[in-house]
């Protein structure tokens, strides 16, 4: 279930983005040296690349600091010039950034700029926030579902 949330969320993104008329590339493969990537997503701006990992964490997780890390996952020279030359784009203008959402919905504050670079409005990412939540109420459901209950006392 946390896979099919996260792909939602991935697959949200990419919809918006081409309804906003970007360029949307998911789950591009990339071979390298240390062997194939594959980010979330890639968006074309214009002239501009945005590559974007997206991850949904606990809420006891500081989402700043998680974006940070998610964001730095694929900024490598290598990655560049393989984006650059995928989407014929100068290897400069290649923003690395994450989508990072708590499971409680709410959005890392540092990745907003980025997402509404991709076209992505404010009404968007209540949908996306609304995405995130359904996907955690759906495992938790999964989870219930999977567990017999007797006398107060959870088997498997």
């Amino acid at each position: 279930m946390r896979i099919t949330r996260h792909d939602r969320l991935v697959h949200g993104l990419a919809a918006l983005g081409r309804l906003r008329d970007k360029e949307v590339a998911v789950e591009p493969h990339i071979q390298t040296k240390a062997g194939l990537r594959k980010p979330d997503l890639i968006f074309k701006t214009h002239d501009k690349a945005i590559v974007m990992d997206c991850q949904i964490v606990s809420d006891v997780y500081d989402l700043n600091e998680e974006h940070a890390k998610k964001s730095r996952i694929y900024n490598y020279p290598e990655i560049r010039t393989e984006v650059a030359k995928l989407l014929k784009v100068d290897p400069n203008k290649i923003t690395f950034t994450s989508c990072t959402f708590n499971w409680r919905g709410a959005l890392a504050t540092g990745c907003l700029s980025d997402i509404m670079n991709c076209g992505i409005l404010a009404k968007d990412l209540r949908k996306l926030s609304m995405r995130v939540v359904e996907g955690g109420f759906d495992s938790l459901m999964t989870y219930l579902h999977r567990t017999e209950r007797t006398s107060g006392v959870v088997n498997s």
